[in-house]
């Protein structure tokens, strides 16, 4: 039978043969023995309100006549859903018979592997999350068509020399690619902000468990 992550902290530092020091086993049990749950749970409760988000917003937009951002953005959801599910499956499959540091420096390379799964899905998903709400933001409807057809024509009626690509002023379209690729090229930095305002506590306490385990072995 599989070990608890209890038991796992139980044994604690007893079976590495470098630490003698079974006086400090309670307090990294303290510190330790729920850490990687509350992740995982914390993990799977935002999954939860990824999928919740997906169709509460596929709903709302269907009702404001934006369907296609909603579909755009419901599509994108569940794409992050789904990968990150089978992400949270992995990490069930790190070895938990191993000593208490060595499962959790385990658990600390999942997760920042997770972090990097992310990232390369974040360089796609939030140039087109940021385009979905333009397209959605085009097409809300007026009573005489919508408001980017609306803003488009008084543009073009006090500027009739505007370049016009794709039925938009050129500058919108050069404002839109801009503001894209940045939204791509700073995706990295973007995910990581959010990734700490969700599992940033819980992240840095990991941290400090390894490091005071990695000193008291030296």
């Amino acid at each position: 039978m599989e070990k608890s992550i209890e038991s796992i902290w139980k044994e604690g530092f007893l079976k590495t043969d470098n630490l003698n020091v079974p006086k400090v086993n309670n307090l990294y049990n303290q510190k330790s023995i729920h850490i990687i749950e509350k992740m995982k749970s914390r993990f799977d409760k935002n999954l939860k309100a990824i999928i919740i988000g997906a169709v509460a917003f596929l709903v709302i937009t269907f009702f404001l006549n934006m369907l296609i951002t909603g579909v755009i953005f419901f599509v994108l959801l569940i794409w992050v859903y789904l990968v990150n599910k089978k992400l949270l499956q992995s990490a069930t499959e790190i070895d938990n018979n191993t000593n208490s540091f060595q499962y959790l420096k385990a658990f600390h390379q999942w997760l920042n592997q997770m972090m990097l799964e992310n990232i390369k899905l974040a360089r796609v998903y939030y140039p087109l999350f940021f385009l979905a709400v333009v397209i959605g933001g085009y097409q809300t409807p007026l009573s005489s068509g919508s408001i980017g057809e609306l803003v488009v024509y008084k543009i073009l009626m006090k500027y009739p020399d505007t370049n016009v690509v794709f039925g938009l002023p050129l500058f919108f379209v050069i404002g839109i690619s801009v503001i894209t690729a940045l939204l791509a090229f700073f995706a990295d930095k973007i995910y990581r902000w959010d990734f700490n305002i969700v599992y940033g506590t819980l992240m840095s306490k990991i941290e400090d468990i390894l490091q005071d385990m990695k000193a008291l072995s030296e």
